[in-house]
C-alpha cells in the first residue's frame, strides 16, 4: 500500500440528494497520491518547480455502494501497474455498510 486515510464525507462532498458528489472520488485519490508524493520525499510543490510531472492521463471511477453524508470511510492507494513510461494506481474507498470497496478510483 502507497498511503492510507480517512474521510468523513461532508457537505462539499455530496450533491443534493445527499450522496457523493461524481468527481468527489477523484479528489479524495489526489490527496492520497500527493500524500504518497510527500511521504516519499517528492512533494508535488518541489517537483513542479523542478520542472518534473505526473500527468495523469485517464481516471475511470466505479460507483459498488452508496455513500453519504456523514460516512466515515477508509481509503487506500495502491499500485495497480508499472510500466516503462507510466504507472496506474487504485484507490478504493471503504464505506461504513459493505465489506468491499464502495468507489473505486
Amino acid at each position: 500500500m502507497l498511503s492510507e486515510g480517512r474521510h468523513r464525507v461532508a457537505m462539499a462532498d455530496v450533491d443534493a440528494a445527499g450522496i457523493i458528489y461524481y468527481a468527489s472520488p477523484l479528489r479524495w485519490a489526489e490527496v492520497l497520491f500527493g500524500n504518497w508524493l510527500e511521504s516519499a520525499g517528492h512533494p508535488i510543490s518541489s517537483m513542479l518547480a523542478a520542472g518534473v510531472a505526473t500527468p495523469v492521463v485517464s481516471a475511470r471511477v466505479g460507483y459498488r455502494s452508496l455513500l453519504g453524508l456523514d460516512d466515515h470511510c477508509r481509503l487506500e492507494l495502491r499500485t495497480e501497474r508499472v510500466g516503462v513510461t507510466s504507472f496506474r494506481t487504485r484507490c478504493e474507498v471503504w464505506g461504513p455498510r459493505e465489506p468491499k470497496p464502495a468507489v473505486e478510483v
